[in-house]
């Protein structure tokens, strides 16, 4: 990191470069645990419009529930977003390294539509 300029060495979406406003609304697609929500709340000094996060992930979808219980504002769906509609199969439990997969192979498929 010490050769990189200065807003690369910040976190990785709210840098000096990013200005965040009062109205602004976060959509976290692959939210995980809501790790980026809790910096963007904190970044934003709570004030922000809404926050919508989306998590396919079973169990990391349960934590970010529990992350965001308290948050106002914030909707999050047990879903993933995809760029066109089809069948994604998705593979789970991995943490932080669940991942859309080529097949099914005992991961779990969902119909995404646009």
């Amino acid at each position: 990191l010490k050769d990189r300029p200065a807003f690369c060495k910040e976190q990785e979406y709210f840098n000096s470069l990013v200005k965040l406003l009062p109205n602004e609304i976060l959509i976290d697609c692959g939210a995980y645990v809501g790790d980026t929500i809790q910096e963007f709340i904190s970044r934003s000094k709570n004030k922000y419009m809404k926050i919508v996060a989306f998590e396919p992930d079973c169990a990391n979808y349960m934590q970010l529930q529990e992350s965001c219980k308290d948050i106002r504002d914030c909707c999050c769906f047990n879903a993933g977003v995809w760029k066109e509609s089809g069948r994604i199969c998705f593979q789970e439990g991995k943490l932080a390294g669940s991942k859309i997969t080529e097949r099914g192979g005992g991961n779990n498929c969902y119909d995404f539509y646009r």
